[in-house]
């Protein structure tokens, strides 16, 4: 199968240039090509020749724990819906007023569990809050 014509062919890049860079330019470009929207290091010297825009990314790692503590927090909501779900299918199921009493008190306790993960969920989001607004 052929390959697609471009549109605009005075885009096409047909003029190779090769250069040697000592470690410490290397270094420095493979550092900002991890950083940079670019996907290859020829792809970046060609935008830095060109004066492109290259659009670097930065990351907060400090926000890292705080991640992992809401996809922890996730995991446990989507546990406590999943069990509230199988406990109303159970009440529903559930032949006795005893029975239906027991699964009650049983989404209560699910329901208690869910307050208290939402609580810690408000406070990381006041000091996620704080954080991002004091810059």
């Amino acid at each position: 199968m052929a390959r697609k014509k471009l549109s605009r062919p005075e885009e096409l890049l047909n003029h190779p240039i090769r250069t040697r860079v000592n470690d410490a330019v290397f270094n420095r470009l493979e550092s900002s090509l991890s950083e940079s929207n670019c996907h290859s290091i020829g792809e970046l010297v060609r935008k830095i020749l060109s004066k492109e825009k290259i659009v670097m990314i930065k990351r907060d790692m400090s926000l890292q724990v705080h991640i992992q503590e809401l996809a922890g927090i996730r995991s446990e909501l989507r546990a406590i819906g999943t069990n509230v779900n199988q406990i109303t299918r159970h009440f529903h199921a559930a032949d006795t007023e005893r029975k239906k009493m027991f699964y009650a008190m049983e989404v209560a306790e699910e329901y208690t569990k869910v307050s208290e993960k939402v609580s810690v969920l408000m406070e990381m989001v006041d000091t996620l809050g704080r954080k991002w607004l004091q810059r």
